[in-house]
């Protein structure tokens, strides 16, 4: 038990220090941070992987997406609803047809085509 909280302080030290280095460079923050916990654990290994770290990631995700919720307005979401349902579905149907045509073009059949292109569609962020 006293190795994750070793492990969590290494953590909290060494992003604030690369986040200030970072702020000084005028970096942003966010690839610091990636960059900061890929060199403390699988380049150094000095974090290793530990469940409980990635059960307090989960829970810090679910804070700040709750915190995103208290943020949002209903009202903006409404003015902006129509253009992103129609955005998504454009997006879908042109992933949809690029993942069949690229399938189609490399010899599967119609049924494997369908499904690659599903997954490819549905995967897309």
């Amino acid at each position: 038990m006293e190795n994750i909280f070793f492990d969590i302080g290494l953590i909290i030290i060494v992003a604030t220090i690369v986040g200030y280095l970072a702020r000084l460079l005028k970096q942003p923050l966010i690839p610091a941070y990636i960059l900061t916990g890929l060199v403390i654990g699988p380049i150094l290994g000095l974090v290793e992987d530990s469940t409980i770290i990635l059960t307090l990631s989960e829970i810090g995700i679910a804070f700040l997406l709750f915190v995103v919720g208290l943020e949002l307005s209903l009202k903006k979401l409404r003015d902006v609803a129509s253009i992103a349902v129609f955005g998504g579905f454009m997006q879908f149907v042109s992933l949809f047809s690029f993942g069949f045509l690229i399938s189609i073009a490399l010899h599967f059949a119609k049924i494997e085509a369908i499904y690659i292109a599903l997954i490819v569609a549905f995967s897309s962020t």
